[in-house]
């Protein structure tokens, strides 16, 4: 008898709606800093399985939205955080190999939801004068460009 026949798989669940993926995202950003907390004691763990627990009940509660388990939740969520993280990583180093040419244009498209709930960085861009391709700001800071004359004359 082959082993791999015993084992069964597992049943596939309905794909995500759009509106369901809103909906979810809604309702984790509700317990989001208690589920995205690297601790890992037991405190901190029964903290995470109650709030994925409510989390589940929360959106299990609207009408639009299939009746999902806390395994499909977990699933949903660490795929949209790879999928943010992977698209993240291929723009950074997209800018960090041209090397002076142009900026490809990455299709990976970047969830602003997951973006918000993960908290990572954004690439900020400094212009540099003494490098052809670094970025222009449209709006440059206002300075005041006051004499110390003009100073001491206001006091």
């Amino acid at each position: 008898m082959d082993l791999k026949s015993n084992i069964l798989k597992r049943e596939r669940g309905p794909n995500w709606e759009h509106e369901e993926k809103v909906i979810f995202f809604h309702c984790f950003q509700k317990v989001a800093n208690v589920l995205e907390d690297s601790k890992k004691d037991f405190n901190t763990n029964s903290k995470k399985n109650i709030a994925w627990l409510s989390l589940m009940n929360n959106c299990n509660a609207h009408s639009n939205v299939k009746k999902r388990e806390i395994r499909n939740l977990k699933k949903f969520w660490e795929t949209e955080k790879a999928k943010s993280r992977k698209a993240f990583t291929s723009e950074r180093y997209s800018r960090m190999k041209t090397g002076g040419g142009c900026e490809d244009k990455i299709n990976d498209s970047i969830n602003p939801d997951v973006e918000e709930l993960i908290r990572k960085p954004h690439i900020v861009e400094w212009s540099n004068f003494h490098d052809s391709d670094s970025v222009v700001i449209d709006n440059p800071p206002f300075h005041n460009k006051l004499t110390i004359q003009q100073l001491l004359n206001q006091q």
